[in-house]
């Protein structure tokens, strides 16, 4: 059956997990660290919280279920909506980063390689979604489980991400008082002068 090649989208949304990992922990908190500068960043952040959930709705259910009939459907809107976040984040950093040096060559070359790895995830994804697009609707076990170590993995990112979301939806609001702000910001403490991180 087609489900026992599962195992493929499932590895490639890992590994685009962890470089979307790697991507946020060094360029956005640690060389940007945009937490602090969340009035500055707040379109940014708020694009990446709302992507960020997407993603923790993927990572936990996507290695657990079968998303058959109408529940194939609001798989393909997420997918849909997390393209449509990432292109509009492609352009609205571009313009929050500039003040700042502009985007480092490196995240750029690490959001063209999550690219394409995103898109080969949805190529491999794609037939089991036709199948279960046939199937009446419900959420049920792949017939062939995916692997505890995976699945936990996968577990673990989706909670991670999920958390990360919270977070910058938060700092992107108007309303949060400045206490709250910083406290939600930590490690990183706001300076007058945004790091000059420039194009590397």
């Amino acid at each position: 059956m087609i489900e026992t090649d599962f195992i493929l989208p499932i590895s490639l949304m890992m590994v685009q997990g962890l470089l979307g990992a790697i991507d946020t922990l060094y360029y956005h908190e640690y060389r940007y660290r945009l937490p602090a500068y969340s009035t500055e960043a707040r379109s940014e952040l708020r694009l990446h919280g709302w992507r960020d959930l997407i993603y923790g709705v993927l990572f936990i259910a996507l290695p657990r279920f079968q998303w058959t009939g109408m529940w194939s459907w609001l798989l393909a809107l997420l997918i849909f909506a997390e393209v449509a976040i990432t292109l509009a984040d492609f352009v609205i950093e571009r313009d929050v980063r500039r003040p700042w040096g502009g985007l480092a060559s490196g995240e750029l070359c690490m959001h063209a390689i999550m690219a394409v790895l995103y898109g080969s995830f949805i190529i491999s994804l794609a037939p089991h979604w036709l199948a279960w697009t046939q199937e009446q609707i419900g959420l049920s076990p792949h017939p062939v489980p995916v692997p505890q170590e995976l699945l936990w993995m996968m577990t673990l990112m989706g909670t991670g991400v999920t958390i990360a979301g919270i977070r910058d939806l938060l700092l992107s609001t108007s309303w949060l008082s400045v206490s709250h702000r910083q406290w939600l910001a930590l490690p990183w403490s706001n300076s007058p002068n945004p790091p000059k991180v420039g194009p590397y």
